[in-house]
């Protein structure tokens, strides 16, 4: 829908459009006649609903207790769970209650030796692939996630494998079994890079060029670190000459 947005020449957001699409048919796209009064209603709701599963703690490996159901209600503070601590269970045996039943005799047990093992040798070979260490930061780029749509970041240079990258002789550049990709496709300055599900799409289509940057053919624009209010996001941007946007492959 965001291509047929694109190719229609459709005016205004990408996104809005394909979900107004999405609602009302691919006609109103490619008569370029903007969103219904149907379709404007049903983005706003599905605005609503990605920004209350954003603020779910779930989607980030951490159990949601106390959350309202509600998309549309404001978050409730999350209580923490009381964890009420119960007795071992005695491994003693215990006299008999029966005076008719003969008594148990304790069955005598000998421990085991204790044995002593070597720490666990480190692994000497890296995940395959190289890193693509960030000259101007001084740190990795990182998918952080084996998850589909999982946004780029940098971070210290670890040998995981969501650091490890590989070029493929289809365009793509790969880490964890996932495609580097301009998110939803949109060709604009600041537009987020992730990885998500390899597809073919020209937006998953990228190369290293002799500068170092990571360049973008269906964008036009080089991989970029952008840093704001303290926050470090990873963007396509127009190529430029400069630091946040060299990236030198290491071993």
């Amino acid at each position: 829908m965001v291509g047929q947005a694109r190719v229609a020449k459709a005016k205004g957001d990408s996104w809005q459009l394909a979900l107004a699409g999405h609602r009302s048919g691919a006609t109103m796209l490619r008569a370029s006649s903007g969103t219904s009064a149907d379709g404007d209603k049903y983005v706003k709701r599905v605005a609503r609903y990605a920004a209350w599963y954003e603020r779910q703690p779930y989607f980030d490996g951490v159990p949601s207790v106390g959350k309202s159901s509600d998309p549309t209600a404001t978050p409730t503070s999350v209580a923490t769970p009381v964890v009420t601590a119960t007795a071992s269970p005695s491994t003693a045996p215990s006299s008999p209650t029966d005076p008719s039943q003969p008594a148990v005799k304790p069955t005598k047990t000998t421990a085991s030796p204790t044995r002593t093992s070597s720490p666990p040798t480190k692994p000497t070979t890296p995940p395959p692939g190289f890193t693509l260490f960030n000259d101007e930061r001084g740190r990795c780029l990182t998918a952080f996630r084996a998850a589909d749509g999982t946004h780029l970041g940098v971070a210290v240079c670890d040998g995981s494998a969501v650091q490890r990258w590989e070029t493929r002789s289809d365009g793509t550049i790969r880490s964890v079994g996932l495609c580097m990709d301009v998110a939803n496709a949109v060709t604009a300055n600041w537009t987020p890079v992730q990885v998500a599900v390899c597809s073919g799409n020209p937006a998953q289509q990228f190369r290293i060029n002799s500068k170092k940057q990571i360049y973008s053919p269906y964008a036009n624009k080089c991989v970029n670190v952008h840093s704001d209010s303290g926050r470090i996001f990873v963007v396509i941007f127009s190529c430029l000459n400069q630091g946040n946007q060299y990236f030198s492959q290491r071993r």
